[in-house]
Parts: C-alpha cells; structure tokens; sequence
C-alpha cells in the first residue's frame, strides 16, 4: 500500500532558541518606540531568566499540538489513536499486533467497502487471523477461489495457519455465497546469489564488506514481489571501501528473474567471495 507523506507544517517546529528570539525582537522593537535601552538578551539576565523557559515551553506545546493533529488522520495515527481508529471502523487490533501492520488493515478496511468485491474482502478476511501475512487471491471457475497466504514473518504460511484461515472464512459472514474456498501456502522461489570482490581499500574489513553486501541482497530480495533485477543486485555489492567486483551470479545466470504470483523469493545460497 502506498505510503502518505506527512504534511509540512514548519510553523509548528520551531525550537526555543528561535521563539526566544522573536520575543526579544520584539521587546527590542518596543523598547525603541519608547525610546528606553532594550534589555540584554544573554543567558542569566533577567528577561533571559524569564522570558526563555516561556519559550520552551511554546515549543514544547508546538510539537504536541502537532503530534495531535496528525492523530486526526488515519495514516500518520498510533497508538491507542489508532485503537480509536479500529473501534470507528469496526476492526480490533489482533493480540501483540504492531501499529505498523494494524494501521495497513485499517487503511484497507476504510478504502474498501463490504462487497466491493471478493479479492478486497477475502484479503481483509485473511488477515483478521492472527499470525496472517500476505494473501495471493485469484479465481477458478466455476465459483472457487484460490487464497495462498503467508505468515507475518514474510514465509509460506503453516498448515495450522492455513488451517485456522480455511476455518475463519468458511464462517457465513466471511465468504461470498457459492464461492468454493481453496487454502494453501505461498510457493517457495529459491534464489541463489553469488559475487566475488577483486579489488578494495587496503585500510576497510573484507569481512565487515561482505556482511554488508549480504545484509544488502537479503533485504532487496526480500522487498521483491515481481521480479528481481540483476542490475539492481550488481549494484549492491558496490559498497563504501569496495573498488571492483565481479562474478556476479543470479540464479547461475545474468538474467532478471521474474516471481510467479503468489510465490515467495527466498535466498536457498548467497556467497559473497573475495580474491
């Protein structure tokens, strides 16, 4: 789902050095029209001593009055502002669920009306399952509708998940009447990656390069859910003290690889070398 840059609202971040300051402006200003000596600004005067906590706690009041409005709206919402979110909605948050995912399910659930169709409804179905993931709908005629599904941690789903999905949505209120409900885990697309380093800096870690360089790929691969791109994973083994490279393999190839629907890449073998 797309993410919703938050607004910029700077006139609400403005630090206490800079409030403090525009209220001495302005007792400047006013000492001038009354034709007396501005007071001294610096830290242990007076209007110091009493005019600078006012102004950190403007501040202060700023960034609350912030956080507030932004609680307002959906997407930037956490917390038990985002709970609230749930009860208008009508979707409980599931036991130890994170705000991150939450906040995806009420978004989907707001943006998609009961009945708008079987793929938006069965996928908020399936994930109203605690330790659902990810759900691939497609359809089979007559009536059957194939649901692969994974686990929150981003791998095919159990049996036991797959299990307690079929059930949940077997329940009257949970299918589309006639439809004929297929359950399965994700497929598995094993990758294997490997690359040699040829040339680095005499003063970096090889072996803090090559971690680097894995961490990298693993996440990048995982990311994926169309196709991996050997360019783009070429370009991850150029990392800070690395001068050369090559070797790069993908899949025992040079080409792009395409993920079915409803698969999962998942690294079988990455090795990073060095010469």
């Amino acid at each position: 789902m797309a993410t919703v840059k938050k607004p910029e609202m700077p006139i609400l971040r403005e630090s206490a050095d800079e409030i403090y300051q525009r209220i001495y402006n302005r007792a400047v200003e006013l000492a001038s029209l009354r034709g007396d000596t501005p007071p001294s600004p610096e830290e242990g005067q007076i209007f110091y001593d009493f005019q600078y906590p006012l102004a950190e706690e403007i501040s202060e009041q700023q960034q609350l009055d912030e956080y507030k409005f932004l609680q307002w709206f959906l997407p930037w919402s956490d917390g038990e502002f985002l709970d609230a979110w749930g009860v208008f909605l009508g979707l409980k948050r599931k036991e130890n669920e994170l705000d991150k995912p939450y906040r995806e399910r009420l978004l989907a659930k707001a943006s998609e009306e009961e009945g708008s169709g079987a793929i938006y409804d069965y996928t908020r179905w399936v994930k109203e399952v605690p330790g659902a993931g990810e759900a691939y709908i497609w359809g089979e005629a007559p009536n059957t509708v194939h649901i692969a599904i994974t686990g929150e941690n981003g791998l095919p789903a159990s049996e036991d998940l797959v299990a307690t999905v079929l059930q949940h949505l077997q329940r009257e209120d949970r299918h589309h009447m006639n439809d004929k409900l297929v359950v399965k885990p994700s497929e598995i697309l094993e990758i294997t990656i490997t690359g040699t380093i040829t040339v680095w800096e005499p003063d970096v870690s090889i072996e803090a390069n090559i971690l680097e360089i894995e961490k990298n790929i693993r996440t990048y691969v995982q990311e994926q859910t169309k196709k991996i791109v050997y360019s783009d994973l070429y370009r991850l083994f150029k990392v800070d003290g690395v001068l050369d490279y090559g070797q790069v393999t993908l899949n025992g190839g040079q080409a792009n690889v395409e993920i079915p629907f409803a698969s999962i890449p998942v690294i079988k073998s990455l090795v990073v070398t060095s010469q």
